[in-house]
């Protein structure tokens, strides 16, 4: 009776285990995104998506009204790829993670530093899928606001 509940109690805390490791796993994807973008590496950028990522932002046009902008990724790798005079960083924190065996969900609060002054800030919300045992980022919206501390 006694190997029987620690059996269980193991079997019953893998799914906790597997859960820990794929949020280290998923952090460490989104993470690397941003080093890749902060250090203009498109070719670590693009191993941290999949083929034909999808990339949007939700803003307000200047007379207060919001739409959908959508970037093809060739226009953010030649984005990163260019040097640049101004400093850019991205500061995010992870809000949330939601995890279905291939489908991740992240919510990832941030500020935007141009020059280490806040340009803005916004919430970037991942998708990511396990293709081939790997993590790769398919689709990120963010919004961006003005105006923050």
């Amino acid at each position: 009776m006694r190997s029987f509940l620690i059996a269980s109690l193991l079997f019953c805390s893998l799914p906790i285990i597997a859960t820990a490791q794929e949020d280290t796993t998923i952090k460490s994807v989104i993470q690397t995104f941003f080093t890749a973008m902060h250090n203009g590496d498109t070719t670590l950028l693009k191993q941290t998506c999949t083929n034909f990522p999808l990339f949007q932002t939700v803003t307000q046009d200047k007379a207060g009204n919001w739409k959908v902008i959508s970037q093809p990724f060739s226009s953010i790798l030649e984005f990163v790829g260019l040097q640049h005079k101004d400093k850019y960083e991205e500061k995010i924190t992870f809000q949330s993670i939601l995890i279905e065996p291939n489908l991740a969900s992240v919510w990832t609060p941030y500020t935007f530093f141009i020059n280490e002054q806040i340009s803005h800030c916004g919430i970037n919300s991942f998708q990511l899928v396990k293709l081939d045992s790997t993590w790769k980022i398919q689709y990120i919206i963010d919004t961006r606001r003005r105006g923050c501390n």
